[in-house]
């Protein structure tokens, strides 16, 4: 039976995996097809990939199936989030570096940032700090990561994991009452929605509940 849970397992992840790429593929269509005839309004291509962008929160819902179950699975909040954060931040450091020498080389325009920018890059708090010009708006969603690993630490920190359901019940209505609250006119700060989640939040939401049925 052991070894049937684990070929299942191992099952499980390959399927993940595949949905992960086929998510990835079609963010990165959207940019050079779509997204790149946008910003540059180029005539139109050929091949045009409008909906590629959907391929971002197919990603935000297997991370919430994937991360969560990563949690579930370990005894030390601590290790948890040091995981996470460091398969996180070396490959976008390589990336920041790599887009601001290729910007800086080629110069394209409208693209240019300042040595200052780089480095608050770097940390990617920039969305939090404010008055920061990203390095390149794709990394938007990795300040989202940084989110959901925390908030997934707080959960394992104050042994809420029991309480899950509840927790993304609440988390629900907070999302929809930003929502109401925005149509309404009244904006909650952008550092208070990025750090809950409270735009994004339905898509992890949607993963740790697959989870939970599996």
């Amino acid at each position: 039976m052991e070894g049937m849970h684990k070929i299942n397992s191992e099952k499980r992840y390959a399927e993940l995996d595949v949905f992960r790429g086929l998510a990835i593929i079609s963010v990165l269509l959207f940019h050079y097809t779509t997204r790149y005839n946008q910003i540059y309004g180029h005539a139109k291509m050929t091949f045009d990939f409008p909906y590629g962008y959907l391929g971002v929160q197919l990603f935000f819902m297997l991370s919430g199936f994937v991360t969560y179950m990563s949690m579930d699975h370990m005894n030390n909040g601590f290790e948890f989030i040091f995981k996470r954060y460091s398969r996180l931040f070396p490959a976008y450091w390589i990336s920041i570096l790599i887009t601001f020498t290729s910007v800086t080389v080629f110069t394209l325009p409208d693209r240019q940032t300042s040595l200052h920018d780089v480095l608050l890059n770097l940390t990617m708090l920039q969305d939090w700090i404010g008055g920061v010009k990203s390095i390149d708006g794709a990394y938007w969603a990795l300040s989202r990561f940084l989110s959901f690993y925390f908030l997934l630490f707080l959960i394992h920190r104050f042994n809420a994991k029991s309480k899950i359901v509840l927790i993304c019940f609440l988390w629900l209505v907070s999302i929809f009452s930003v929502k109401t609250m925005s149509y309404l006119g009244i904006e909650m700060p952008d550092r208070i929605k990025i750090t809950f989640l409270l735009t994004e939040g339905g898509f992890f939401i949607i993963g740790i509940m697959f989870y939970l049925i599996e």
